[in-house]
């Protein structure tokens, strides 16, 4: 086992502020989802679901089984949505801090909802904001980009197509990746590129030099 946490680099009062607007977007993520699951919009049921949630532990998984809205394989399937998309939104933050502890024990009672890293990363790396891979590229305007050796079938767990190798083969090390950025005209295909060219460049899959 191992522990990820995650700090914005915030002021205490705005860290609130952020803890509420997630709490806030995570009960919306889960009644969209619960919604998918049951494909109708019946909103009478999420809202009486949300009135009861306290008799359940403020659980909103559990409250749905508990009034045999959702069956209990129902509700893992809609946990496991709702932890992945958190988890991308965390991978698009543009400042903050991490620390990873390989091995450390989890205290609470947990399932292992088998999400996919690479699917996570990639889905994150796809979220983040021109702005950030802009500053990126301004800062490595002049530096070559070269690819790194990898094994058949690694590019493709990222999820993210054949967007992924081609921007992958373009990262020969022989052409600096601002010239390699100003090649492509349409100013969303550059973003874009940029993107795929960072998530690289962060998972060591190439060099910047």
């Amino acid at each position: 086992m191992a522990q990820l946490r995650l700090r914005g680099i915030v002021g205490t009062r705005e860290m609130e502020d952020a803890l509420v607007q997630l709490a806030e977007a995570l009960v919306r993520t889960m009644h969209a989802a619960a919604a998918e699951i049951w494909r109708l919009d019946d909103t009478d049921a999420l809202q009486r679901a949300v009135s009861v949630m306290h008799h359940f532990g403020g659980r909103l998984a559990d409250t749905l089984v508990g009034l045999d809205l959702l069956d209990p394989l129902e509700a893992y399937r809609l946990l496991a949505k709702q932890v992945a998309a958190k988890l991308i939104e965390a991978f698009s933050w543009q400042k903050g801090r991490y620390t990873w502890s390989p091995r450390a024990p989890n205290p609470y009672k947990s399932r292992a909802l088998h999400l996919d890293p690479f699917r996570v990363i990639g889905a994150g790396a796809a979220q983040i904001s021109a702005a950030l891979v802009d500053d990126w590229l301004a800062a490595n305007t002049r530096a070559f980009a070269i690819r790194e050796p990898v094994q058949d079938g690694e590019l493709a767990q990222f999820g993210l197509g054949e967007a992924l190798l081609r921007v992958y083969s373009l990262l020969d090390g022989r052409v600096r990746l601002g010239d390699l950025a100003a090649r492509v005209r349409s100013p969303e295909a550059r973003e874009n590129l940029l993107r795929l060219a960072y998530l690289l460049v962060q998972t060591d899959l190439a060099r910047l030099t």
